[in-house]
């Protein structure tokens, strides 16, 4: 979504007018997300995002889901947290994890990232939070998620500063994760806007 904010928006709206012209599809709940996310994003209109964020999760159970991760990531993870308490967007994030995490792994790790900024922010006890971070950390570098890998290593040194356990090097874990110097070098160049914004 930040690498292509003005794209984004066209293919949410696009996914929601195909759902209109040819009736729900599995993703239609995704296209819906976008346009919430977009809605915050572009035009901040945090009470239409919001609205239309729950729009998405009602397709979704709609369908007779309990929860889809690519709308988790972005309802909860992105759209609610301006309106809902943080504490009540954990338990979704972390069930969207736990489902990806059998065949999506990069969708997993987002909403394992998210779950990780959300539960430290919102108090969560940082000896557990410090153990679950652990093994998302051990997942994405073993999947080589080398931009969420180093998304979480501000909030992860944070929590195990403060919760007496180990902090991580930038470069331990991924191979091709050197120092911050040479990590922001090629996030520019590879225009991952997250890691540099």
């Amino acid at each position: 979504h930040q690498q292509k904010n003005k794209i984004f928006p066209l293919a949410a709206c696009r996914m929601a007018k195909m759902t209109l012209e040819f009736g729900l599809h599995e993703y239609s709940s995704v296209g819906i997300a976008g346009i919430a996310l977009s809605y915050y994003t572009v035009l901040p209109d945090v009470d239409t995002a919001y609205t239309l964020g729950k729009v998405a999760v009602n397709v979704v159970m709609s369908q007779g889901q309990v929860c889809f991760p690519e709308v988790s990531s972005i309802v909860h993870g992105m759209v609610n947290i301006w309106r809902e308490p943080l504490q009540a967007i954990l338990p979704p994030l972390l069930e969207s994890y736990k489902v990806a995490k059998a065949g999506k792994m990069t969708t997993a790790l987002v909403n394992a990232m998210l779950y990780t900024y959300r539960a430290y922010f919102s108090g969560s006890p940082l000896s557990q939070l410090h153990t679950e971070m652990t093994e998302f950390l051990q997942h994405m570098a073993e999947h080589k998620r080398v931009a969420l890998y180093l998304l979480m290593m501000p909030v992860s040194n944070a929590i195990g500063a403060f919760s007496g356990g180990p902090t991580h090097d930038v470069w331990e874990g991924i191979g091709q994760c050197k120092d911050d110097d040479e990590n922001l070098k090629t996030a520019v160049e590879h225009k991952e806007l997250t890691l540099y914004d």
